[in-house]
């Protein structure tokens, strides 16, 4: 499914190519594999977004955060300021 297919009526910024496949979701960055997108959201105890480089470094597609990570320009972000709630489900 294309980035922009997922987040269609959403409330989101698209950093990057909106046409992107993604084969898959995952806010675990040790689930990641190429062409996953990582969610970085902040748990009870862990920030999401300490998980970017390894999430990349397994193959993430893209990452879907709260905030423009300009260390990581090079790839396609989703930014959603208000994330919608929803339980772990990986």
């Amino acid at each position: 499914m294309k980035i922009c297919e997922l987040f269609d009526g959403l409330e989101v910024e698209i950093f990057g190519d909106e046409n992107l496949d993604i084969q898959g979701l995952s806010s675990n960055s040790k689930n990641i594999s190429k062409g996953v997108l990582f969610i970085a959201k902040n748990g009870a105890s862990h920030k999401g977004s300490d998980y970017i480089i390894e999430a990349l470094q397994l193959g993430a597609a893209a990452i879907l955060t709260d905030s423009f990570q300009s260390q990581f320009k090079d790839c396609v972000q989703v930014i959603s300021k208000k994330p919608p709630p929803f339980e772990r489900c990986d």
